[in-house]
């Protein structure tokens, strides 16, 4: 009885004290399958939801013996007696496996392919309910087995169950807690982002405005008319800017509030990107080059014509912000996936590799010289998956970039 009690606090103290789980729970199945002179010893865990068992951890007296691989994701109803008694609490021993009652048929198929002899196995309770089962198998010879042996496994058993349970009620504590934290630090940084949104549009909404206010008084006082063009043109220039942030600000309270309206119709592309075209190289007069690199003759899809108007128009609008030489591209391509991929590739001063993924976020702005909010790019990802489509850039400092986005083909 004394050495029974220090068998057993011995495997406690593997259980509760070793720092790796699965480290602990081998050490015991080797002890166990050798104590019991068995040749191979195992735990199964049920996956209930996908109604399969996988075996998780395995001891064998020889490597010619494991069987670990052979064993995951075997049906419920492959085994069914079996099953039954472990989720009943009921243990299963068998000296010889021609024991197996007749219901256990395909049970006795599959353990007979693994040449097992003599079978002792003991259901893993947690929570009241069967997590799994742990076993030994004899394959060499039948088992000598008496009743102080089995009651011996049966007390592991229950305490293998006991450290599995603490071992999940300290992982799940500690996911809780880990949950916890990254909440806490998304509240935090969602306030912060709420103040600096605050006072970025602060700072948008009053510099156009304060230029509107001063100039429109300087062209109502000045009589010369150079003057009055000159103050005429910044009046323009900032009004068009303020409209923008109004409109920026109107489409992502849409957007993210999903009353976003999108209505589908025809949309020839060609037409489409060579007006955007046109007033590009309108609006931006420079030695910068603008093309339309023309695929197909028409190509025309199902879309939403301003929402796709408003993504291409803001990716050239960034293309031409950023290149002070060379060209930009506006083109498009099918692609095998029956999507449509346009692109805007320019020779401007590209991204950085750590900004990419970033651009596409609320209020990113890379280059604080350079006017805009970083509103523009989270629209566009917005509006793209709205249509079906993903959004992308390409890029490398100093040479350009592409952005692309693409959009189903209907």
């Amino acid at each position: 009885m004394q050495k029974r009690q220090k068998d057993f606090y011995r495997i406690m103290s593997h259980l509760l004290h070793s720092e790796n789980l699965n480290f602990g729970i081998n050490q015991i199945l080797q002890e166990a399958m050798e104590k019991l002179g068995g040749d191979r010893a195992y735990i199964f865990s049920y996956d209930h939801g996908q109604k399969v068992q996988n075996c998780i951890y395995e001891v064998v007296s020889e490597s010619g013996l494991a069987e670990i691989e052979q064993l995951q994701g075997v049906p419920f109803d492959a085994t069914p007696w079996w099953n039954r008694e472990m989720i009943s609490d009921r243990a299963i021993y068998m000296h010889k496996l021609e024991e197996l009652p007749p219901e256990a048929k395909s049970e006795y198929e599959i353990l007979d392919a693994q040449n097992i002899k003599s079978i002792l196995v003991e259901p893993l309770i947690i929570n009241g309910k069967t997590w799994g089962y742990v076993g030994i198998d004899f394959v060499k010879g039948y088992d000598l087995l008496d009743n102080i042996a089995i009651e011996w496994f049966t007390s592991v058993a229950g305490m293998m169950s006991l450290s599995i349970q603490l071992r999940q009620s300290q992982e799940s504590e500690r996911v809780e807690r880990e949950q916890l934290k990254a909440a806490k630090e998304k509240a935090e940084e969602l306030n912060m982002l709420v103040s600096s949104f605050i006072a970025n549009v602060n700072h948008e909404i009053r510099t156009p405005l304060n230029s509107i206010i001063s100039f429109s008084e300087l062209l109502i006082e000045t009589e010369d008319y150079q003057e009055r063009k000159e103050f005429y043109s910044i009046v323009k220039r900032n009004s068009d800017w303020l409209t923008k942030i109004v409109s920026d600000l109107l489409n992502l309270s849409k957007i993210e509030s999903g009353a976003m309206e999108y209505k589908e119709s025809p949309t020839d592309i060609n037409a489409l990107c060579q007006d955007i075209v046109f007033f590009s190289k309108l609006k931006h007069k420079s030695d910068v080059e603008i093309h339309f690199e023309k695929t197909l003759d028409t190509c025309i899809i199902n879309t939403d014509v301003q929402r796709v108007q408003q993504v291409i128009s803001n990716l050239m609008n960034n293309a031409m912000k950023f290149t002070k030489s060379g060209e930009i591209r506006l083109g498009y391509e099918t692609l095998p996936s029956n999507h449509l991929r346009i692109y805007v590739k320019d020779t401007g001063i590209g991204i950085e590799e750590k900004d990419k993924e970033r651009i596409f976020n609320r209020l990113v702005k890379l280059n604080n010289n350079i006017s805009g909010w970083g509103l523009g790019l989270h629209i566009c990802r917005g509006i793209v998956e709205e249509l079906g489509g993903k959004i992308g850039v390409e890029s490398e400092c100093g040479k350009g970039s592409c952005f692309w986005f693409t959009l189903p083909l209907k």
